[in-house]
């Protein structure tokens, strides 16, 4: 019986050594406690260890072949997920290079656009103009961007799926025939990124955002004739469509209003894109005041502010041009402080944001918009209208825009 112990040891060792544990329990509980003879178990020895040794090698061939199967289904995941990867690299080098071959179109990550930083983080300049936005309470000012090289940044606009704004700005203060256009990505996939598109201000988005209009200046630095035009919204395809500033595309994407800044009083023209021709909203008698018009959300209502009866109304009148439809939300005298657009109703149809320049002084053909201060009036109940900020903060608060749920305000300020 030794002899018989040393052997099944020796065995197990050698199984162990093999890592067959499983086979290993299988010997000891076969083998526990046997009475039989010595030549009947050494012949069960021999058949059990045979057996196994064969399961033994059995297990281990399984096992390596579903490792060798697992190696190869990873391998070919990653290879995928690579190829994967280069496809999209490659997608988007085309894209970089496209944007990158013409003048009118650069591509260029700032890192100073902090959308959502503190104010604080604004760069410090005399007459620096940039971008920020505040609560429609008047809480949490934040800086939100600037043009990369350009003093003054405004006429902000969210396009419709509240991604990207567009935007004007100017290398001097109040040199507005060296506009630009550019588009800053403030959400999505191009958060951060600033695309210009070249000469031109007043910039608005069709409702699709595939196209912009814009309003070009005599003697912008591209050299084209001064009006409205129209482009793609990567900077391309750009044709002149009319005269006139101001632009605002209507929200069913038909229609652009502009300031007719060529009568006198001015007036409000309504292009049909579809034809080009257009229909006269106000003048005469009632002349729009710099800025020309706002659409409501539903795009029924234009906002305005007119010059009619010896004083200052912000108005909303439909967009067919009844003047029975005019309704007159408040009234400044004209003499101390003037009413500054253009002004813009929140997409809730709740309130209308606007500016109040103070010390006119009689002056209303001035431009400096010194001591300009953004004030909310309600267009649901007759109110007065009342300051944004708890205080009068700045020298130029301006070019304001409501974000797409209402929340909150961007504008154009010096301070």
């Amino acid at each position: 019986m030794p002899e018989i112990a040393l052997r099944f040891r020796i065995y197990f060792e050698c199984l162990l050594a093999l890592d067959c544990t499983p086979a290993f329990l299988v010997c000891r509980i076969v083998c526990h406690g046997t009475a039989a003879s010595y030549s009947t178990v050494q012949g069960a020895e021999m058949r059990i260890c045979l057996s196994i040794v064969m399961l033994s090698v059995m297990l281990l061939s399984s096992i390596v072949s579903v490792a060798h199967a697992e190696e190869h289904e990873t391998r070919v995941e990653l290879r995928g997920i690579l190829k994967k990867l280069r496809q999209h690299e490659q997608k988007l080098d085309a894209i970089q290079k496209r944007l990158a071959a013409t003048e009118e179109i650069h591509v260029e990550i700032t890192e100073n656009i902090g959308a959502g930083s503190d104010s604080a983080a604004a760069p410090p300049s005399e007459r620096f103009r940039p971008l920020y936005m505040i609560n429609r309470d008047g809480t949490d000012l934040k800086f939100l961007l600037a043009a990369p090289g350009m003093v003054t940044t405004g006429t902000p606009q969210w396009s419709h799926d509240g991604n990207s704004i567009v935007v004007d700005s100017t290398p001097q203060t109040d040199q507005v025939s060296l506009s630009r256009i550019w588009v800053y990505g403030v959400a999505g996939p191009f958060r951060g990124m600033t695309r210009h598109l070249g000469a031109g201000n007043t910039p608005t988005w069709s409702p699709d955002g595939s196209q912009i209009a814009y309003m070009v200046n005599p003697g912008n630095p591209d050299g084209v004739a001064g009006g409205i035009w129209l482009m793609n919204s990567d900077g391309t395809d750009k044709r002149r469509f009319g005269h006139g500033w101001y632009t605002r595309w209507s929200p069913d994407g038909s229609e652009i209003c502009v300031q007719d800044y060529q009568t006198n009083p001015n007036s409000l023209l309504i292009y049909q894109l579809e034809t080009g021709e257009y229909r006269r909203v106000l003048g005469d008698d009632i002349g729009v005041a710099f800025g020309g018009a706002n659409w409501s959300a539903d795009g029924e209502q234009l906002v305005t502010i007119v010059i009619r009866d010896g004083e200052q109304q912000l108005i909303t009148i439909n967009k067919a041009g009844d003047r029975d439809s005019i309704r007159v939300i408040c009234r400044e005298s004209m003499k101390d402080r003037m009413l500054v657009g253009p002004p813009v109703l929140a997409p809730d149809g709740s309130e209308i944001v606007f500016a109040i320049q103070d010390e006119v002084n009689g002056d209303f053909g001035r431009r400096d918009w010194k001591k300009t201060y953004l004030h909310l009036v309600s267009n649901e109940v007759d109110s007065e209208p009342r300051l944004l900020e708890k205080n009068k903060i700045g020298l130029i608060n301006r070019s304001m825009e409501w974000s797409r749920d209402s929340q909150k305000i961007i504008f154009s300020s010096e301070r």
